[in-house]
């Protein structure tokens, strides 16, 4: 029987917050420019990854232009399988028993259609190495096989993905040109980034993702790159061969409408719901709950300035309509729609009323664009001799 298990729902969350974290600190540093290299020569995309170097060289990463080590975890090492049937894994897996477990100790990470395969005891990094290269020269059993990088005290796994911005002036035609060259291709652009896009490497490339996003680095390609890491917290990836009961401590916020209505946040069948129809959020409290550095604009029919669930978490606002509100919604009208989203993404929280927001400790600009109308079927409506913004 296959006991796998799915990874907890947090891994999307590293996921997304670990892409979050790289575009904020890349860009803060983005000021100055990069030069291309004068020969910044491609490796030939022949489609056999070239093998990890033994003594480390080549485990490391770029943040804000600098270089970071990584360490290869002894617990785990990331594969794609090129076949989906068990038995036919179980069987591939046999063939590397000196390197990984039984299949029947592995774990999953099913939106990147990966495997974590645990180690043998008693490996040592080099040994390891060599293993994870000979996995690798299989190409007929595995599409991908990483190691799984572990940087203060996070475990980091390289999907076929990374993140590169490329100088601004660098058309579409010439980044298109540089990625095919390297058996790159586009995923998607980073939405409200110029020239910056999530990349993949392909069957035909010969460095995985991480390797991909050094070269694009160190070779003045791209102004910034590096790994779409999914990053997972120790206590997600200890093998167990039974269902926990909880998945932890979680946070639970004494706000007075949280645990009677905020179904959504923690459902537990409020209002006859789905228990755990929902969207996690104590379970990603126990992991964070927001950053003051992190602002989320409210761009809608203005907030209540004064809102006592708001005002602590409010930074200066805009009013667009050229009414001068500052982001405050017109007075003596029942416009609370900006007020309500404003409270759903960062209401103050802990604080024995209200509701609790989602990010807890981020911060909230409201931006008015627009007033509510009494004219039938027109909803919001720009101010008269006003755009909307």
């Amino acid at each position: 029987m296959n006991t796998r298990k799915p990874l907890p729902w947090l891994m999307k969350l590293f996921s997304i917050f670990g892409m979050i974290a790289l575009l904020s600190s890349s860009f803060a540093a983005s000021n100055a420019s990069v030069a291309y290299a004068q020969d910044p020569t491609p490796p030939a995309p022949n489609g056999d990854v070239q093998p990890l170097a033994t003594d480390g060289s080549s485990f490391y990463y770029y943040v804000d232009g600098q270089r970071v080590n990584l360490t290869p975890s002894l617990d785990w090492v990331s594969v794609k399988f090129v076949s989906a049937d068990t038995v036919e894994q179980q069987s591939v897996t046999g063939k590397f028993s000196s390197t990984v477990a039984p299949l029947d100790g592995a774990r999953e990470i099913p939106h990147l259609g990966l495997t974590l395969l645990p180690v043998q005891d008693g490996l040592r990094t080099r040994t390891l190495v060599q293993g994870v290269n000979s996995m690798r020269a299989s190409s007929s059993s595995f599409s991908q096989v990483n190691p799984v990088y572990s940087y203060e005290g996070v475990d980091m796994v390289v999907s076929d993905e990374f993140v590169a911005a490329f100088p601004p002036e660098t058309s579409m035609a010439v980044i298109d040109e540089l990625n095919a060259a390297r058996g790159v291709e586009v995923v998607s652009p980073i939405l409200g980034q110029e020239n910056t896009f999530v990349l993949r490497v392909t069957s035909a490339a010969s460095l995985d993702a991480l390797g991909m996003a050094n070269h694009y680095q160190e070779s003045g390609i791209a102004l910034f790159a590096a790994p779409n890491f999914v990053r997972i917290a120790p206590a997600g990836v200890e093998a167990s061969t039974e269902t926990p009961s909880s998945v932890g401590p979680m946070f639970v916020p004494n706000d007075s409408y949280y645990a009677a209505h905020q179904w959504y946040l923690n459902s537990t069948g409020q209002f006859g719901a789905t228990v755990d129809a929902d969207i996690d959020a104590p379970e990603a409290w126990d992991i964070t709950k927001g950053d003051t550095s992190v602002i989320i604009a409210i761009i809608d029919e203005g907030v209540d300035l004064t809102h006592a669930d708001l005002a602590t978490n409010l930074v200066a606002g805009y009013d667009a309509t050229g009414l001068g509100s500052n982001g405050a919604p017109a007075p003596l009208r029942d416009d609370a729609h900006g007020t309500a989203v404003a409270g759903i993404a960062a209401a103050v929280s802990n604080n024995a009323q209200g509701v609790s927001g989602v990010c807890q400790l981020c911060r909230i600009m409201p931006i008015r664009i627009a007033v509510w109308s009494i004219l039938p079927l027109t909803g919001f409506t720009p101010t008269p001799g006003r755009r909307m913004a």
